[in-house]
């Protein structure tokens, strides 16, 4: 049954939530990808032409939170409950934003090669004016160090530069 759901994932987040509500898929966040490196590596063009995105999503009738890793063009994604996780929101102060770290720790599954395992994830979310900007640095077992940066999808508002 999880399985139908991650398929349902891997589609729907690619649409409106709406359909991924119709689906009892509820997605809390959608991690837009602008820059990636992979142990210091630029990734960044592999994870744009995959169209890649990261999410926090809960299955209808569940008490878990999920984590993915999601890759529409290459149909493949990594994904798994989360646990452990700790939320800090720091207020906004004359010389930082707004924002909120989240740690967790990740129990994936590869759809690509089937494995699976543990991972370390950090999350770092900041309030700017023109949209939620994030931070985000996971560490599986074999310590390989992957860091994402983008936005938040529907946060993003360029017209604050047009005043």
């Amino acid at each position: 049954m999880k399985t139908i759901y991650l398929t349902i994932l891997l589609i729907s987040l690619n649409v409106a939530s709406v359909f991924a509500q119709d689906q009892d898929l509820i997605v809390l966040d959608k991690f837009i990808i602008l820059d990636a490196t992979e142990n210091g590596v630029d990734i960044t063009p592999q994870l744009l032409e995959n169209e890649a995105f990261l999410s926090f999503f809960e299955l209808a009738d569940e008490n878990h939170i999920y984590f993915a890793n999601v890759w529409p063009v290459a149909e493949s994604m990594s994904h798994g409950v989360i646990y452990d996780a700790e939320f800090k929101d720091f207020e906004e102060t004359e010389e930082t934003y707004a924002q909120q770290k989240i740690t967790f720790t990740w129990k994936y599954q590869n759809s690509y090669d089937g494995i699976s395992g543990n991972a370390k994830v950090k999350i770092n979310k900041i309030y700017k004016p023109q949209g939620v900007y994030f931070e985000a640095v996971i560490i599986p077992e074999d310590l390989d160090l992957l860091v994402y940066k983008g936005y938040i999808d529907g946060t993003l508002d360029l017209a604050v530069y047009d005043q």
